[in-house]
């Protein structure tokens, strides 16, 4: 992994991960899980070793045995997580068919049943010799075992057995019966004694190569910077780079002066260069910008006359010397000259070709030697995507400002059709086919596929990965590192739409199209074309669609069913997965076959797929957006393939990255590398302008989160006024204090819910859309509330006036389900409304300031003023503000009267005398210039900014609809 780490060093940080985790009793992990959040946050760290995050540390050591712990903690809490999912995994029967025991570890050869796809490298299983259940009798031989391989009908698994780390400690080991047990079973000869049943807990695919890259990190160049958390002095002067006239030119027209400046703060080549990128501010496009200024900047010091003098120049020559070089280079001055003797080819007189060969221009170089070369890196394979398309849309601009497109290649899994032409498999697949013509034509071997990739990556300029597979093992063996390493820590998927992702509709709907195209309404309407379709669908099927349907399924009942602070995420009853997915599975089978006897069985498996599937496709969709964790750990991994240069695009201000361990996110593990650094108060480069929201709902966020330090940009606000602003309770930015709204907490769960919010909500949207239809959309507008209790509410209210097309005019989540989406009106429901009780999470101003920024010309609040004042600073700050702006509506039961015409046309907005005919009166009296309507804003301080379009993750307690109070 790490350019600058021994293999062996590597090997020993793996094996030491695999010890620890593969030691673990299952049970006492579980038992360890249901501690309260009460317990934990009165708790102390249980003799666990655990300490805080802080924003500097003395050396490597304090950095490693800071994160260590509670990185274990964290698998703790996945592995725990699989108590939730039971009901989704079969218990397996295995026999051990041999053992074999190599540098501390056992490995195990297992047999594999007949196209087992939901086993993979990395795989956690638990081995038990019993099957059991949730409250039955615990077994007495039980271990974990690590998915080595899988090949063909073999599966290789990796034991730990001498003994259990326990308490925290993972230096010393302890004797454990079970694992003693496990040890006699697996090396009996007696077949019986061989059989266990396994289970699948988890990957650790990811958070191994996060704890690689924690260990590598005493290898790295800028380790003392990571650690202490500040900047070195250097010499500017001598390390600065600079970019053409033209070029600079070009970035300097179409990027706005923040946009520049942390391209500038780039070309200073400082280690570690900070962007911080508030909603609407172009984040992208300076990422377009600082890979154009990247791949072509030279040394500063040569762009100046000190530079050239300076440059290093050959030894000075003696008058003689110089002739007597003159004189070998042009031997035709003393006598014939050498180049005569040479006879022509082929009767060639060197002026005319005699044999056809005709002149033709020739490519002597076609790959552009640039100076750097560049990773960039986002947190899921969706937001990764958006960057590539925007690069492969608008390329980059060279030294001349020409715009051409670099070699790039996309690595990793799950990549959007907009960019599999540069996905690392279709290259390989091209490299592959010219290699198979160019073998046949000249014979010999052809390159293996590891081989191929290197050359790939050599040839690349730009390589995109996400965080985790930057740690894969192809870098590793690539070995060769980069030069700069840009990480977009905020970045979220748009692709197909802003905030939605086009992956899981893509493949339900290919699935589900070829599905019922394939399946004749008779037996007699089976036709060739048919049977063509059933071998497509055949094809697909060996490959890996029904696979990743299934695991998608699998992922979306489990973000619905998870239980997080004593909260289900849905309050819907339990869908049995296993029985979903046999039916799809059977519905293809038997469609394959095409026999008589099944075909009825299989309309009525279709019917039953196509009622589920809009449950399930909104369910993907949750899951999808949901953010993915960016922890410090996880954004070493890119940085340990060697690198000279960092930029980390990111927003604090927002949600925080997603931490499954209560435990661990008490001791701060879910602070990102990025604000530890802001707060150790490292320079931080902001993009100001933003481009999404009306200065009405950018004034306050701007005024709370960030010093007033944003702006808005050119004609923002004529772009995101609408007709409905004709109405004071429409927007740009409105508060309903709904006074008689009462809270409640969802029946079985923890979770919260107001009903009286629902019913307002619900007639302020159909009085919205009856009056103005162009809102009906899920595209334009969205409701968002911080619990999911609530959003089941909202759903299922629109669900009976709208049926199963209320998703499509209405976009109904959460909050940190809302990351990176922008609508033209959001609702925001608060819920929590009481007497004498707390706000819970509602308080995080993070999640405030992500709900109350996807709107792009009216966001409306729904809430109880006296419930949100007394519980938060920040919500207060927001009441008071509404109230000062004359945008606070007091509602009261029966709420209908609220929208009657009488009421609305009080709230009308009245034409007033324009600000700009007084301001040009001044003007003229000044004799001072035309006036320029859009100086009116800016004499009034509309420029406030705001904070956001980075969409950072989920809080634990609330990510995803989880809720914590």
């Amino acid at each position: 992994m790490a350019v600058g780490v021994e293999k062996p060093q590597e090997e020993a940080s793996i094996a030491r991960f695999h010890k620890i985790v593969l030691s673990w009793d299952y049970f006492r992990l579980l038992k360890h899980s249901h501690k309260s959040k009460k317990d934990i946050e009165e708790g102390e760290d249980d003799g666990l070793g655990l300490k805080k995050v802080k924003d500097r540390y003395k050396d490597v050591d304090d950095y490693i045995s800071t994160f260590e712990p509670l990185l274990f903690e964290e698998v703790k809490a996945q592995i725990s997580q699989k108590k939730d999912d039971d009901y989704v995994t079969e218990w397996k029967s295995r026999v051990v068919v041999e053992c074999n025991e190599i540098s501390g570890f056992h490995l195990i050869v297992v047999n594999a049943a007949e196209n087992e796809e939901s086993i993979s490298q990395n795989d956690l299983l638990l081995l038990s010799k019993v099957k059991f259940q949730e409250g039955a009798r615990l077994p007495t031989t039980y271990a974990f075992t690590l998915v080595e391989s899988v090949q063909n009908n073999r599966i290789v698994l990796r034991m730990f057995l001498d003994g259990e780390f326990t308490h925290g400690k993972t230096d010393v080991i302890e004797s454990s019966s079970r694992l003693t047990n496990v040890r006699a079973l697996i090396t009996s000869t007696n077949e019986a004694d061989r059989l266990f049943y396994s289970l699948k807990v988890c990957s650790l695919s990811t958070i191994t190569r996060e704890y690689v890259a924690l260990q590598s990190i005493g290898s790295l160049p800028f380790k003392d910077l990571i650690v202490t958390a500040s900047e070195k002095k250097f010499d500017l002067e001598d390390q600065a780079w600079k970019i053409s006239t033209p070029l600079e030119e070009y970035i300097k027209e179409n990027l706005n002066k923040s946009q520049w400046d942390a391209i500038q703060a780039g070309l200073s080549r400082k280690p570690f260069v900070l962007i911080q990128g508030p909603p609407g501010t172009g984040k992208t496009q300076t990422i377009l910008g600082l890979l154009s200024a990247i791949l072509h900047a030279t040394p500063a010091r040569l762009h100046s006359r000190r530079g050239l003098l300076n440059k290093k120049r050959g030894p000075k020559l003696s008058v003689p010397d110089m002739y007597n070089h003159w004189g070998r280079a042009s031997p035709w001055l003393g006598g014939n000259n050498p180049r005569d003797d040479i006879m022509p080819v082929d009767g060639d007189d060197g002026f005319y070709p005699t044999t056809g060969n005709e002149l033709k221009p020739e490519v002597v170089n076609s790959c552009r030697k640039y100076r750097v070369r560049v990773l960039v890196c986002a947190p899921s394979n969706s937001a990764l995507d958006e960057i590539v398309v925007r690069v492969l849309n608008n390329g980059v601009r060279d030294e001349n400002d020409r715009s051409y497109n670099p070699k790039i290649v996309r690595i990793g899994l799950k990549a959007h059709h907009s960019v599999r032409a540069v996905s690392m498999d279709n290259l390989v697949k091209q490299k592959h086919e010219s290699m198979e013509v160019d073998k046949e034509r000249c014979g010999g071997a052809g390159k293996d596929r590891d081989s191929v990739r290197a050359a790939i990556l050599e040839e690349s300029v730009i390589v995109f990965s996400t965080l985790s597979f930057s740690g894969s093992a192809l870098f590793s063996k690539w070995n060769r590192g980069f030069d700069v390493v840009i990480i977009d820590e905020a970045a979220q998927a748009t692709l197909g739409g802003r905030g939605t992702s086009n992956s899981s509709s893509f493949l339900f709907h290919f699935l589900i199209s070829f599905l019922f195209s394939c399946i004749p309404m008779r037996m007699e309407s089976i036709s060739p074309n048919s049977i063509s379709n059933v071998t497509m669908v055949s094809e697909h099927l060996r490959s890996m669609e029904l696979f990743e349907l299934r695991e998608k399924l699998r992922a979306a009942l489990r973000a619905n069913l998870k239980v997080s602070g004593g909260e289900p995420v849905s309050s819907e009853p339990k869908v049995s997965l296993f029985e979903l997915r046999e039916k799809i599975r059977a519905a293809l089978r038997a469609n394959l076959k095409v026999s008589r006897g099944s075909m009825g069985e299989l309309q009525d498996h279709v019917g039953k797929v196509r009622t589920q599937m809009g449950d399930l496709q909104a369910a993907v969709r949750r899951m999808e957006v949901r953010p993915v964790p960016r922890v410090e750990p996880a954004i070493l991994v890119p940085l340990a393939n060697g690198c000279k240069q960092v930029f980390l695009v990111g927003d604090p201000v927002q949600l925080p990255a997603t931490v499954i361990s209560p435990i661990a996110e008490k001791f701060g593990y879910g602070r990102s590398m990025f604000e530890r650094f802001q707060r150790a108060g490292y320079p931080v480069t902001m993009l100001k302008t933003q481009y999404r929201m009306h200065p009405e709902i950018r004034s306050f966020p701007s005024g709370e989160f960030y010093a007033e330090s944003l702006e808005d940009g050119p004609n923002v606000k004529d772009q995101t006024r609408r007709d409905w602003h004709d109405y004071r309770c429409f927007g740009p930015f409105c508060f309903f204090n709904l006074l008689e709204g009462k809270e409640s907490q969802s029946s079985g769960s923890g979770s919260w819910v107001n009903v009286d919010e629902v019913e307002f909500v619900f007639l302020l949207y159909q009085k919205l859309v009856s009056t103005y239809p162009e809102l009906k959309s899920s595209q334009q507008f969205a409701i968002i509330s911080p619990y999911s209790a609530q959003v089941n509410l909202y759903k299922e209210r629109f669900k009976s006036t709208f049926g199963v097309d209320s998703e499509k005019v209405v976009d109904i989540t959460t909050v940190d389900g809302c990351q990176g989406r922008e609508k033209d009106v959001t609702i925001f429901s608060c819920v929590r409304a009481s007497e004498n009780k707390g706000i819970g999470f509602v308080s995080d101003f993070r999640r405030m300031n992500v709900g109350i920024t996807r709107a792009k010309s009216s966001v409306l609040v729904v809430g109880s003023a006296s419930t949100l004042r007394r519980g938060d600073e920040h919500w207060n700050n927001l009441v008071q503000s509404a109230e000062k702006r004359d945008c606070m509506f007091k509602v009261s039961k029966p709420y209908n009267s609220f929208f009657s015409n009488e009421n609305l046309n009080s709230m009308k907005v009245r034409d007033e005398e324009p600000a700009a005919a007084q301001n040009a009166t001044e003007m003229e009296e000044n004799a001072a210039a035309a006036y320029n309507p859009g100086d009116a804003d800016q004499a009034h301080g509309d420029d406030v900014g705001d904070f956001g379009d980075g969409d950072v993750d989920m809080d634990d307690g609330g990510g995803g609809g989880f809720d914590e109070d």
